[in-house]
């Protein structure tokens, strides 16, 4: 008696521990004569970032496959959500890795393999470019009006990313749905996308903007002859002249509800005398209020007729 009273304390704790470790290999371990089972998982791999918020990173692998070895109905009742598979990419700085892949199984199941082991991780430090905006109108205004040309705010927004991708965009798109309108509107576009030059979506670069407002001009078009009352041809004893206008019309525009002029007239001009065509290329005079849709400019041309022989 006085010996088993002698550490008891120590006697007790080591009976304890013998027993968790009795339970432990009874769950673990595969009854007598039952083979251990197998069973495999795929799973995504998370990636924990580097602290550093500049630095930015891709791996060469998106998915590992796990081999778990235990009893059969211990591993049946494993959920893929309790399996957690990651690479610590934390405490990296900018270079180049083979990092390793840590996987974390729950209890009564051994990892018995696991696909890759290491992957390759690039680490890169961050680039920030100014990217032009460009407007992308969707849909159609009304019938009979003119779209005029978008004007944005602020017309270059702030993007980052990795120096590869910073370089590839080219711009920076708004898109703004006309939706049948039939006057001038402002809205801002939130959805912006970086695009490259040949208007595909660039992936791994962020758009610093809580949207760019957009101002779309929208007004009636209505066509005007060209008057060239304006032109006048220093004229020469036996001649005549015939003035023209190309085109002969044009079109312009106007805010819904505003009067449209039936003509619009050319800068004065005056051609000298000259026994040859002439031609020259004249701005239009644009009413005050309106806007042209088309042509700013037209070619006037002078045509010489002789109506009489000169005197002897």
């Amino acid at each position: 008696m006085r010996f088993l009273r002698q550490n008891l304390g120590l006697k007790l704790l080591a009976l304890f521990l013998a027993l968790c470790a009795w339970s432990i290999v009874r769950l673990t371990a595969a009854p007598t004569g039952e083979t251990p089972a197998q069973r495999v998982f795929f799973k995504p791999l998370q990636v924990i970032p580097p602290e550093d918020p500049d630095l930015v990173y891709k791996v060469g692998h998106q998915e590992v496959v796990i081999t778990l070895r235990g009893r059969r109905g211990v591993l049946e009742k494993i959920d893929p959500g309790q399996i957690s598979v990651d690479v610590d990419l934390s405490k990296r700085v900018a270079g180049d890795y083979m990092a390793k892949v840590d996987v974390l199984a729950p209890g009564g199941a051994e990892i018995s393999d696991v696909h890759p082991t290491h992957i390759w991780a690039q680490i890169t430090r961050n680039e920030a470019a100014f990217k032009p905006v460009r407007v992308q109108l969707l849909g159609r205004s009304a019938e009979g009006t003119h779209v005029g040309t978008p004007a944005a705010e602020p017309r270059n927004v702030r993007i980052t990313g990795p120096p590869a991708n910073v370089e590839e965009v080219q711009a920076v798109v708004a898109p703004v749905n006309l939706a049948a309108l039939d006057r001038t509107f402002s809205t801002r576009a939130r959805a912006l996308e970086a695009v490259d030059a040949n208007g595909r979506a660039i992936e791994g670069v962020e758009i610093h903007s809580e949207g760019v407002d957009i101002t779309v001009p929208i007004g009636i078009v209505h066509e005007a002859r060209v008057q060239t009352d304006q032109v006048t041809v220093k004229r020469a004893p036996g001649w005549t002249y015939s003035i023209s206008a190309d085109p002969p019309k044009v079109p312009l525009e106007g805010p819904v509800g505003f009067e449209m002029p039936d003509v619009v007239h050319t800068e004065p001009w005056t051609f000298q005398h000259d026994t040859q065509p002439q031609t020259r290329e004249l701005r239009l005079v644009l009413p005050e209020g309106l806007q042209f849709a088309g042509e700013t400019r037209v070619l006037v041309s002078v045509l010489p007729t002789r109506t009489s022989s000169p005197a002897p």
